[in-house]
């Protein structure tokens, strides 16, 4: 049975470990899978396209709340920007003025070179973090995707270790990390379409 729900998750947990206590102390498995998936799973249903205004003399924003890792960015009608270390950016770019052409990302902002020289629209295409489930969110695109073993192979290898089980964890803590390498090559092999892969942000 496919898994597409939060509650689904705790209950297939509950059965897969035999145990009927695991109900208060399985969200802090599934932020751990949810951890993990952010540092290591990349997949189109992450992909998330949005804008970003620049006002003239600007030459940084504060990246959404969600970024996880930079696909594209671009003035809109002009080719996509280049990535630069900071420090050529630094020293390459300051007191200089014009359509922005190259970046660079410190921290949670992007930084940008020249200097605008007027207000521009960019165009960001992203990996988004996982939205989180909770109490209120019982779903997200990575249950939608159908890829809701992953949340339980996490949670099973994040629940042996926390009960002290060793029995299955490293057959689940293998099956957990071979899906999401699997899946992340499956994505960055296969041709996908702008248009497939764009999910605009609101």
């Amino acid at each position: 049975m496919t898994l597409a729900t939060r509650a689904e998750i705790i209950t297939d947990l509950g059965n897969y470990m035999h145990r009927s206590d695991l109900a208060s102390i399985a969200p802090t498995f599934i932020k751990q899978t949810e951890q993990y998936l952010n540092r290591n799973l990349r997949v189109r249903e992450m992909i998330t396209a949005t804008t970003q205004a620049v006002a003239a003399d600007d030459t940084s924003f504060t990246l959404p709340a969600n970024f996880n890792e930079m696909l594209e960015v671009a003035v809109q009608g002009k080719p996509p920007m280049e990535f630069i270390n900071s420090s050529v950016l630094r020293g390459r770019y300051a007191d200089r003025t014009d359509i922005p052409t190259v970046y660079t990302i410190v921290g949670n902002e992007l930084r940008f070179g020249p200097a605008a020289d007027a207000a521009y629209t960019l165009d960001l295409d992203y990996y988004a973090k996982v939205t989180p489930l909770t109490d209120a969110v019982t779903t997200n695109e990575i249950l939608d995707a159908g890829y809701g073993d992953l949340y339980l192979y996490g949670c099973l290898t994040f629940g042996k270790a926390y009960v002290k089980d060793q029995s299955m964890i490293g057959y689940f803590a293998d099956s957990f990390q071979g899906q999401v390498k699997s899946l992340t090559k499956d994505h960055r092999n296969a041709k996908y379409g702008r248009s497939g892969l764009r999910q605009r942000a609101s």
